[in-house]
Parts: C-alpha cells; sequence; structure tokens
C-alpha cells in the first residue's frame, strides 16, 4: 500500500478489503514494508501499521509481512535502519497477530541490492549521489 497524492493509504488499504471480500475466505495477503531510519522504524510505527492492517484480517486467513530495511542507495535524506530496530517492528507486529519475516538483503556490497539498481553511471565506492533540488 503506498499512498499517492490522489489517494490516502486508508482509501487504498479499504480498496483492498473490498477485493478481498470478493474472493473469499481461505486466502492471505502478502505486504511488504521497507523501513527507512527515524522516518517509519519505531515501535509506534509498526503499532500503527497493525491498526491499518487490522481491516484486511476480516477477508484472509492469513496476513503476512515481510519486512525490508532500506538499501542504501546514497539518496540524501534516506538512511537504513538498524537490525534492533527491524526486530523491534517485527516483534510489535508479532504480539498483534500477524506473522512477520525479515527479509535478509543480497548483493548490497555490489550495490545491485533492490532499490540500488538505476539507469545511471555505477559510482565508485564511497562515492555519495546528491539529488539536485533545483528546477
Amino acid at each position: 500500500l503506498v499512498p499517492t497524492q490522489k489517494c490516502h493509504v486508508h482509501e487504498l488499504r479499504d480498496a483492498f478489503v473490498k477485493v478481498l471480500a470478493q474472493r473469499g475466505p481461505g486466502h492471505h495477503l502478502f505486504v511488504e514494508a521497507t523501513l527507512l531510519k527515524d522516518i517509519n522504524d519505531s515501535r509506534q510505527d509498526a503499532a500503527k501499521m497493525a491498526h491499518l492492517l487490522e481491516p484486511l484480517r476480516a477477508g484472509v486467513s492469513d496476513v503476512k509481512v515481510n519486512l525490508l530495511a532500506y538499501n542504501d542507495n546514497s539518496f540524501e535524506g534516506l538512511v537504513p535502519t538498524t537490525k534492533e530496530r527491524i526486530e523491534d517492528f517485527r516483534d510489535v507486529l508479532r504480539s498483534a497477530g500477524y506473522t512477520c519475516t525479515i527479509r535478509q538483503a543480497r548483493g548490497t556490497p555490489q550495490s545491485a541490492a533492490c532499490g540500488q539498481l538505476s539507469g545511471g553511471s555505477r559510482m565508485g565506492a564511497g562515492e555519495k549521489r546528491v539529488e539536485s533540488r533545483q528546477r
């Protein structure tokens, strides 16, 4: 569920609720969340996610949440969260009754992990990409 300028995340969730209700029971719902340091990785954020996902539980047999650490691609202001915060987030979701796993990053040292590939030129190790905010 990725909010846009046209749709709030609750509107998107409610659309999923309607679709799942039409499909009937017995289905699983798989949700992935990328966690960013100090943006959406707190225990409070996990509790908010559990609350947000609650209406989806009525139409499926299980809601499974897969947590991903943000893979650093050197965009200014976006930083991967810590292993401890991801584990805390997972623990909050599990205590709320969700099946929750943590996806292990692969390809990070080669800048080939999810979110690190782009059509731009390759950067050397230690170089930082700074996006221009001027238009």
